[in-house]
Order: C-alpha cells, then structure tokens, then sequence
C-alpha cells in the first residue's frame, strides 16, 4: 500500500487554544497528514477559502484516505472531539476519526469511526464537520481520517481537529494532587459537577496508559496515576505520582526539612524543561512537597516558556517581546517574591549539525553577560530574594545519537540538546554569573547524565522529561533545598 507523507513545516504548531490539537491552512501552520492510495500536495490558488494555498487531495482507481500522526497524546481521558474542513472539488467525501487505546502487554487496539453519511462535492466551499465523543476511553492518539471516492479530487482548506465541551457544564476535583508511597491504600479522589445529576464517566488510568473503571486498591505500580472524571466533554483530573519505597522516603525526607517560618512566594523562570506537562513537572512537584511540608505558607507563579534562552527572558523582564509572547509574564511583579528559581541553559546551548555540533545557540560570554543583567533586574524588584541558578538537564542520548545517524546518513538538519562539552562551558558562564552577583548555583547536569535512561524522558523525545525525569529534578532540587537552609 503506497502511503505518501505530507509534511508541512518542521517545528511545533502555533495554537492559539490548548483545545486545538491541530490547524491546518496550508500556507504556514504546521502540521502533518498522510495520504494512503492517493496523492496529496499543497497549491496554491486564487480563491482558497482562507489565504491562498489549499491541499490538493485526489484519488485515483481506489477510494483514498488522508490521515494524521498521532494527535492528542497527551489528552486522557473521553474526549469529545470535533473535526472540520472546508472542501470543494469532484466525488463524495466523508469525515472520520480513528483512536488507538493501549491494552498491555505491548498490544494496541485502533479504531475507526466513519461519518453516517457521505458528502457530494461541488465547486462551492462546504464546511464538513464530525464530532466523536470518546467517552469511557482514554486513547493513546487520535487520528484525522478523511475519506474520498474513487477518482475523486478535492481541494481541502482550514482544518481543525479541538476537542469540544457542553459550556454549560464543569467539571471540577476537590482533591488535591498527591505523592504517595508505593504499597500505600490508593488515595480517594473527588469532583464536583454542576449541573447536579449531570451523567459522569471516572476512569484510572494507570502508569502503563491501560485504564479501568474501578479504583485500584492499592498504589502498586510505581509512576503516574491519572483519576478523570468527564461530563459532557468536559474533564479533570487529580494525579497520584506513586513512588519507589527508597525514593519516597529520600525525596520526604528533604521536603521535611525545609521549613519556612513565613509565608513564601516562590517564582520559577525556564524553558520547556518547567514548561511543559503543567501540574506535573518537576516544579509542580517541588511545590506540592514544600506545601506538604509547610501547609498554607507557599505561593508558586510558574512563569517557564518552551524555547526560552537567557538573552530571551532578558527581553521578556524588559517587555521587548509581543503582547501574545509576553502573556505567561503578564502582571509577573504585582508582588514581590522570596524564592526565585532561574532554570535555562538546554536552549542557549542546543547546536546544529551544520556548526559540526560546536556552536551554542547563545555565545557563553553573552550568557554570563545576560544572566547578570537579568539577575539584576530581579533583585531590583525582588528586594532581599533568594535566587538559585539550576543548571540544565541532561539529554535523551541514546535517542538523540539515533537521530544523529539518521541525520548523516540522509545529509539532513539535526539539533542537538546537551552535548557535554557545550553544557559544561555553559554551565560555567552561568557560575561565573552567579558568583558575580552572589547568588546560588545548583548543578545537577553531570548528576543526571549518570542516572537518567530512557523512560526518564517524553516517548522519543531527546530532552524533555516524563514522570522519572521529574522525579529526578525536583528530589535534586529539594535536596539543595534541605542542605542549604535560608531564614525566611
């Protein structure tokens, strides 16, 4: 079966809804579809529906299909899902969706789910929706699915795949997130939904993403735990990280030993390291240990931004960047803050292949150079704060190699994240910063590099973390913390 890949742009798509799990109009937006028994492929024209650039999709002896990759990876739990497209052109067209849910054991089940109804194209635009509402499941992706008559042709424009709520109805948990020890009765969880009597669906969702309509008795798993409850397309969830005995104990231990004997309010800046997986991540989970340990006393404002660099945060303190790529600052220095966390460095020293490797994205000088005026600027407005540098996180190495040889064997781009020696003369720009203006300086990288694997990180990802890595992270960074002990 020929499969043909259309690739739109390399790089993350803009979206502007985090409902928006892919938007596709064909001039800029990026975004991929594959297109089976059939030919698909960018033109432009003069009266596309939006811009000036539609896919061109035809079919020739065969009804042909165009799909997506996995979209939604990281969406839970029954979600309803909308997919549309504006079409025009010859033949009959139909909408569809297609998910795949994980049953263990290394097997998969996918399916497909086909409008009703076909669609009879013209030379006008129609607009073509279906709407899925996957609920009692929690797939591991869904996937577009298109379907065209044979020797047919249809231009496609404005694609959207979002997931869709009933507004009139929440969805709300009354339980906390928690960190518990492997063994321990798993914690009970509870929401409210309003309208009252409202049918809800709860599932758990285990670390190995199998899921089961009835709590576990016990947390014997150690890793993510996931509890959901969806009314109407509307979800949320409390998660329960389960944690190995010795770890446990280790990363507690250090938490009980922070004490503060005032109220604290503590502020990250980063990159997508602190960025991503939001509720979850490593400064997620420093904070839920030290409101553990010191209930009622800590404020947090997380304020990484995916793709950051020093000179870039630099720009964001001074307000120098766009109103929309300013929005995780926005109203950043209402208040003062007593704890502030400086975390970059895996940007500022990514390289390209085309630099042989040796070439970090930010010259060292100027990082020790913007991290004082930064810095600065923080004290300034932070009079008496802490301020601990953390240094950046190791790689995914052995995929990151994988990526390498293909990269030469095709004579193709390649960035690389954490190469040791770029890190290290990173890192000491950043010492040499920190020393300067007398604040703290937390090195984990070498630390890291030792101990992290694979499942440390995202599926196939080369630098950003999973479960494991944030675990990692904030019992290193807890541990600093404990060993390191400030009147506040």
């Amino acid at each position: 079966m020929k499969r043909t890949l259309f690739l739109l742009c390399a790089g993350t798509a803009l979206l502007l809804d985090a409902a928006v799990a892919l938007r596709a109009d064909f001039e800029r937006n990026a975004g991929y579809l594959y297109s089976r028994n059939g030919k698909a492929k960018v033109v432009a024209i003069d009266d596309a529906h939006g811009g000036k650039k539609v896919m061109l999709f035809t079919a020739q002896d065969k009804k042909a299909v165009l799909t997506s990759g996995t979209m939604m990876s990281d969406q839970f739990a029954s979600p309803r899902v909308k997919l549309s497209f504006f079409a025009r052109g010859r033949g009959r067209i139909s909408a569809g969706l297609s998910d795949g849910v994980y049953l263990g054991n290394n097997k998969y089940k996918y399916t497909t789910y086909p409008a009703k109804e076909d669609v009879e194209l013209t030379g006008k635009w129609q607009k073509i929706e279906f709407v899925r509402d996957f609920s009692g499941s929690a797939p591991v992706g869904v996937y577009v699915r298109i379907v065209l008559s044979a020797g047919g042709e249809a231009q496609i424009d404005d694609l959207l795949l979002e997931t869709v709520s009933d507004p009139s109805v929440k969805v709300r948990a009354e339980t906390s997130d928690d960190i518990v020890r492997i063994g321990a009765p798993f914690p009970e969880c509870r929401f409210a939904v309003t309208p009252k009597g409202t049918p809800v669906v709860r599932l758990y969702i285990a670390p190995d993403r199998t899921f089961s309509a009835k709590p576990p008795e016990k947390a014997a798993v150690p890793g993510l735990y996931r509890v959901c409850a969806t009314a109407a397309g509307e979800t949320s969830e409390v998660r329960i990280s389960v944690l190995p005995e010795k770890e446990y104990d280790a990363v507690t231990a250090a938490a009980q030993k922070v004490r503060f004997a005032k109220p604290v309010r503590i502020l990250f800046l980063g990159d997508s390291i602190y960025d991503y997986c939001r509720g979850r991540n490593a400064a997620d989970k420093v904070i839920l240990h030290l409101r553990r340990s010191n209930p009622d006393k800590i404020t947090f404002r997380n304020a990484a931004v995916a793709g950051d660099y020093i000179t870039r945060i630099e720009k964001r303190l001074d307000g120098k960047l766009s109103k929309a790529e300013q929005k995780k600052y926005e109203k950043l220095f209402d208040c003062p803050y007593d704890l502030i966390f400086i975390a970059v460095g895996s940007n500022d020293n990514r390289t390209l292949r085309s630099d042989g490797y040796k070439k970090p994205l930010v010259p060292f000088a100027e990082q020790t150079q913007s991290m004082i005026r930064v810095i600065r600027f923080l004290k300034e407005r932070n009079p008496g704060a802490r301020i601990i540098l953390v240094s950046p996180s190791a790689p995914n190495m052995e995929q990151q190699e994988k990526r390498a040889a293909a990269a030469e064997k095709n004579n193709s781009g390649l960035v690389k994240f954490g190469i040791s020696e770029l890190t290290h003369q990173g890192i000491a720009s950043q010492k040499q910063a920190a020393a300067a203006e007398k604040v703290e300086y937390l090195d984990l990288y070498d630390a890291m590099c030792q101990a992290a694997k694979p499942d440390f990180f995202a599926r196939y990802d080369v630098i950003h973390l999973d479960e494991k890595g944030f675990n990692f992270l904030a019992q290193k960074i807890l541990e600093y913390l404990a060993s390191n002990q400030k009147e506040k």
